[in-house]
């Protein structure tokens, strides 16, 4: 029961904290122009540099605003409600700026009444609230753990993907393969052999055109005018 209305508690605490990041935020805002008028009107440059500074102060703490986690105000909101601890620390010299940041937040009038709520309704939630915020970070470290150790996996399993495309693409051969190419067996040609096979490839067409002279035909034609000849002669 007290886990169930503590976690519906915080889901509430934390929209009401965006609402008072923005109102904090504009607040921050209306400060500065106030800085900036009060600046132009002054003619010491010593003052401007000391409000100068100062709005590079407030500028920096409306950025860091933003990156405050809602849950972590609203935790420290449930386990301390008490408003004049939070105006204390926010006058005090040693309050870092994720400090004062977090105590106007929950010195805003709808992060108060959310937390009078909530202890009017569980007046021995200080009993059990510690266990329960231990509980969920905890959880909460472990399921950062796991999330880190897929993440790792992942990028682990993407690059063995990316090394076997780039290994089959280059044709490299997978080891224990006894294949090997046609190309890679036969042994290169050298100087000679070429200067022979071109001689023979000479050879071969000077050939061709000696045995064009006997052609069958023309061969024929010449037997006849060499019989032709003898029997003219022994006629005579």
């Amino acid at each position: 029961m007290e886990k169930i209305a503590t976690n519906n508690h915080i889901v509430v605490l934390r929209k009401e904290i965006k609402h008072a990041k923005a109102m904090v935020s504009g607040n921050l805002i209306r400060r500065i122009k106030e800085l900036k008028a009060k600046q132009d009107k002054l003619e010491d440059e010593a003052e401007k540099k000391r409000i100068e500074s100062k709005i590079e102060r407030i500028y920096s703490e409306t950025k860091l605003i933003q990156k405050l986690d809602s849950y972590e105000v609203a935790k420290k909101a449930t386990l301390t409600p008490d408003k004049k601890i939070w105006e204390t620390l926010l006058s005090s010299d040693k309050a870092t700026p994720e400090d004062r940041l977090t105590c106007r937040i929950i010195m805003k009038n709808n992060i108060q009444k959310r937390l009078t709520k909530f202890r009017d309704e569980y007046k021995d939630c200080d009993e059990w609230l510690e266990e329960y915020f231990e509980y969920r970070d905890k959880k909460k470290q472990m399921e950062e753990a796991a999330g880190i150790e897929r993440n790792r996996r992942k990028k682990s399993k993407s690059k063995i993907g990316k090394r076997d495309k780039k290994t089959k693409g280059a044709g490299i051969p997978e080891s224990g393969s006894s294949r090997v190419s046609k190309t890679d067996s036969a042994p290169p040609r050298s100087h000679s052999t070429k200067k022979s096979s071109i001689q023979e490839s000479n050879r071969n067409d000077s050939q061709i055109h000696i045995d064009s002279d006997l052609h069958p035909s023309w061969a024929s034609k010449k037997r006849e005018k060499e019989l032709l000849k003898k029997a003219l002669q022994s006629i005579v």
